[in-house]
């Protein structure tokens, strides 16, 4: 509520009676300080590994040394040396390389081995699931070959009561 034009009304303590003054804090005794040790410092102590360098094979640094790009001989002082390549992309290279060499003649290179895609096959017919006729509904699977088969329009239209009287129950 605001009080404006209105006297405010005199502070009262909550208190009817004084409070006693409070009584000084108690601090425990001191406890001595405790010293830990630093652990010893080796910044800068490490020893510096050297990085190897990949040596290619002479077919691989003449592959190399024609595709590499060089902005001019004179800003470069190691024009005429190829650099050195990750040890994957040189196996890669020598791999192909093999490869190449297996297929008789340049340029064809042989595929690695990649297993077939198993198909599912029907185990009536032995013919794959995919081919003309077969069908399936809720993982119940048609075969047309089957001895005393219905068409397969009726055999949906039974698949499709079957289901909608499993859902009622």
């Amino acid at each position: 509520m605001l009080l404006q034009g209105r006297k405010l009304p005199e502070a009262r303590p909550v208190a009817l009676t004084p409070l006693p003054k409070p009584q000084p804090k108690c601090f425990p005794p001191a406890v001595p300080s405790i010293t830990i040790d630093e652990p010893f410092d080796a910044t800068g102590l490490a020893k510096v590994r050297k990085t190897r360098e990949v040596s290619t094979p002479s077919s691989q640094a003449a592959l190399y040394s024609d595709q590499m790009h060089t902005p001019s001989a004179a800003s470069s002082p190691s024009a005429g040396q190829p650099t050195p390549i990750a040890r994957t992309t040189a196996w890669r290279h020598a791999k192909k390389e093999r490869l190449a060499a297996q297929a008789g003649s340049p340029g064809t290179v042989l595929a690695p081995f990649a297993p077939k895609q198993r198909q599912y096959m029907c185990k009536i017919c032995k013919q794959p699931m995919t081919s003309e006729g077969h069908t399936q509904f809720k993982g119940t699977r048609y075969c047309p070959h089957a001895p005393g088969q219905i068409p397969v329009v009726d055999w949906l239209a039974q698949q499709r009561a079957r289901h909608i009287a499993k859902k009622e129950t």
